[in-house]
This record gives C-alpha cells, sequence and structure tokens, in this order.
C-alpha cells in the first residue's frame, strides 16, 4: 500500500513521470491488489493526456 501511495503523491506534486513508473510497477508486482485499480485509473489519467510531456522534472 505504501508503493502505491507514493505513486499518489508523486502524481499530486506533479511528478507525472515518476508516478508513472511507480503505478506501472505496482501493478506488475501486486496486479492481485484491490489498489491495482486506481493505480490504472491514475495511468490512465498520464496516458491520455499530455502530463507526462509537460511535466517538469524537479
Amino acid at each position: 500500500d505504501s508503493y502505491y501511495q507514493k505513486g499518489e503523491c508523486l502524481y499530486k506534486l506533479k511528478r507525472y513521470r515518476e508516478a508513472k513508473e511507480i503505478f506501472e510497477n505496482f501493478i506488475r508486482r501486486f496486479s492481485d491488489n484491490p489498489l491495482a485499480k486506481k493505480a490504472r485509473e491514475f495511468l490512465d489519467k498520464i496516458n491520455n493526456s499530455s502530463l507526462v510531456t509537460d511535466a517538469k522534472e524537479n
């Protein structure tokens, strides 16, 4: 759960590239976890927008 929360925090901080990586890894490693569905939703938001290409890395 803390790994998922890290992705969510990065998303809220607008660090979309890092969040995307965390969510992808979370889904790959914990696909049976109930939070995998939410991780996919965040990935969809990132992938279906220009968030990653517009993001400034800190």
